[in-house]
């Protein structure tokens, strides 16, 4: 009987260690949530941009629509932010950005964030130096650029 009793002492207690692991912690609804994991270093895709119009040194008139494409990735939305996937910017004067390098949002840069291949583009009047590059969804400069000189008027 002594047997019987320790056994079911112990197992009593092994019930209650066994639910407490459960219950403890309190509610859930006040637990902070995790860090997001640290974005991931895309790897330097080399790419080839093609611009089919305007030819360089073209005389051209506001908004000058842009016929691009590009080999290497896949034109999308910045919102989709998967390796292999971008968007187009055009730099204003020659202001190509660094590989890797989040390209700035200025009066210098135009973002084309739908992921528009052929999009149009209001640009200073005079010569005009325009570098065309490609950005992940996250705004870092893909490696690979094309530059073209016009004359707005």
């Amino acid at each position: 009987m002594k047997n019987e009793m320790w056994f079911v002492k112990t197992s009593i207690l092994a019930l209650a260690i066994g639910a407490s692991a459960f219950t403890c912690g309190g509610d859930d609804s006040n637990d902070p949530e995790p860090p997001p994991p640290p974005p991931v270093k895309p790897m330097l895709t080399a790419v080839k941009i093609i611009v089919d119009s305007p030819l360089t040194h073209s005389e051209v008139k506001n908004p000058v629509r842009f016929e691009l494409s590009v080999e290497g990735v896949t034109i999308a939305p910045a919102t989709e932010l998967e390796l292999g996937k971008g968007y187009f910017v055009f730099a204003l004067d020659g202001r190509c950005t660094p590989v890797n390098v989040e390209i700035p949002k200025d009066g210098r840069h135009v973002h084309v964030l739908d992921g528009e291949s052929s999009p149009s583009v209001n640009l200073p009047i005079g010569m005009r130096e325009v570098c065309v590059q490609v950005a992940y969804g996250d705004g870092r400069a893909y490696d690979g650029s094309a530059s073209l000189t016009l004359y707005v008027y």
